[in-house]
This record gives C-alpha cells, structure tokens and sequence, in this order.
C-alpha cells in the first residue's frame, strides 16, 4: 500500500485530486487495489462533489473494463451533472425493469463564462503595430496627387524652427529625401487672432542649380490652427552631391481681417508675406540643424 502510505487521504479532498487518483488506477494495474481503498475513503469526505466522483471513479474501476476507463476516467463525463442528477431521480421514482440510459441524459455545456471567452478569442484581431514615424510621412505625402509620382520615402529630418515662437507667424520646416527630388515641409501656426491666412505658400528661392518645381498651399491658417504647405525642389540631375545650395524663404498668403471675438472674416483680403530663416542645404550627410544663418539641411 506504498501509495495509501505516501498519500495522506486529505489530499484528495479536491475534486480534481479524485479524478486524478482515478487516472493512476485505470493506468496502472498495481496499483489499483490501493487506489480502491483511497476511493473508499474519499466517500466519507465532507465535500459533496469529492464524495460523488470517488463513489463514481469507483464502481468504473471496479469494473476493471478498459473501455470504461477510457470512456468515463480518460475522456471524463460529456454529459450535465444536474441533468443526470434530474435523470436519476426521476429513475427512482419510476421503477423499471430496464437498465438507466445514459443516452437519456443531456450532453454537458461549457459554462458561460468560457464560451464568451472563447467567442472573444476568435474574434480578437491580432494587435496592430503601431505605425513608424517614416510610414506616417509616407502615406501623408502618398496621398497628395503632386508627390505620387516621387518613389518611396527614403528618409526625413527632425522639424526645425524657421521662426520664433513669440512672432506672428510660427513656421517649423521638415524636409523629406526621395530619389531625385526633396518636399520641403513647413508646419505653419497662425497666432493673430483678428487674421485669417489664405492660401498660405512658402516661396524658396535657390542660390544654384536646384530646381524649384512647385508649392502645395495650406487653404487657410485660422487663429491658432496648424496647417501644412509644401515646396517640391528638384535636385540636380548630373551630380546631387556636387553643390550646396541655400533657399531663400518667403512666406506668402491673402489675409482677411476678422473680428478676434467671433472669428468671422471680412469679404475683402490682400495679400501679404512674411520672410523666415533661409535653408541651406549640401551634401553628404543627413540632418538638419539650426544654425546662426536659418537652416542646415544636409543629405546623404
């Protein structure tokens, strides 16, 4: 009896430690007549499930037929617990000649909480990787009609202030590296409160070779409202890395007056500008940084 022995019985006071004891004695003939005895203890447990699965695991042992076993201990019951209950009781009160069926008892159920847990789990989507700086720039430029054609994104600068940020007009610059041309970017804050800013540009004048292509405008700037515009250039087709470039910056735009109380514009604009730091761009490295004259922009 080395297993009653090593065993204390108040092991198996839990369910699941009954059913386990059963496994040991349907899978080990040698063992079994102790594991019988266990059982027998097991029905005098206080606990009511311990005691009707140890008098259960019993008599399918005792049986000593291995279909049982695999059917009732390996692969456990299919069938409702409370619906057998019901089944039996209402065996007892209608005495019969026939054996009980177990066919007559409903098959089990997974409990609620585990079919919503189940359910959650399929219809969970895998979690999205959050994209990367690089992809966002990527599909912001894809999806203007005038920079389809440009290629993919090979890389773009930390902003840099054209402007201080106590001024009227507070514009950052981020420049954007394609194959053969560069978008500069300028991020534009109007902080008047009695101005709206129309179709906002910002003008770049090259000192060499570089081709100045297009401005993509900002539609309008209201108080305190961000809003992009865009400058394409063209870099040289015979050598890009040969010559350093500085553009002149000009800020252009129509400006209606408003009342700074309700933001209501007035019909009539003009045009205006608004000169920020100059950019100066060259060649081989890859960043910007700010320096006494505006803007170092240099690329690989």
């Amino acid at each position: 009896a080395y297993i009653l022995n090593t065993f204390p019985t108040p092991l198996f006071s839990h369910p699941a430690a009954v059913s386990a004891l059963a496994k040991f004695g349907a899978q080990n003939e040698s063992l079994l007549p102790s594991i019988l005895v266990l059982l027998q203890r097991c029905m005098m447990d206080s606990d009511d499930e311990v005691r009707d699965r140890a008098t259960f695991y019993l008599n399918v042992l005792q049986q000593r037929q291995i279909a049982l076993n695999a059917a009732y201990i390996f692969n456990g019951l299919t069938v409702s617990v409370p619906g057998m209950e019901k089944a039996l009781h209402q065996y007892t009160l209608e005495p019969s000649d026939k054996p009980f069926d177990m066919k007559t008892v409903p098959l089990a159920t997974a409990p609620i909480f585990e079919q919503k847990a189940e359910i959650a789990l399929v219809a969970s989507k895998p979690e999205k990787i959050a994209p990367s700086r690089h992809d966002i720039f990527q599909e912001q430029l894809a999806a203007i009609p005038e920079f389809k054609s440009l290629g993919p994104l090979f890389k773009s600068s930390e902003p840099v202030q054209l402007t201080e940020a106590e001024t009227e007009y507070f514009v950052c610059c981020t420049k954007h590296v394609f194959t053969n041309h560069m978008v500069f970017q300028f991020d534009c804050t109007n902080t008047l409160n009695d101005q709206l800013l129309e179709r906002v540009t910002v003008q770049m004048e090259p000192s060499d070779a570089y081709d100045v292509i297009r401005s993509i405008p900002a539609a309008s700037l209201s108080y305190n409202q961000p809003g992009m515009c865009y400058t394409l250039v063209r870099l040289p087709q015979d050598d890009p890395t040969a010559v350093a470039c500085t553009f002149s910056c000009t800020m252009k735009f129509t400006v209606r007056d408003c009342n700074p109380n309700t933001g209501v514009p007035e019909d009539d604009g003009y045009d205006d500008e608004y000169v920020v730091s100059s950019v100066l761009f060259a060649a081989p490295n890859v960043y910007v940084s700010s320096c006494p004259c505006g803007i170092l922009i240099v690329l690989p």
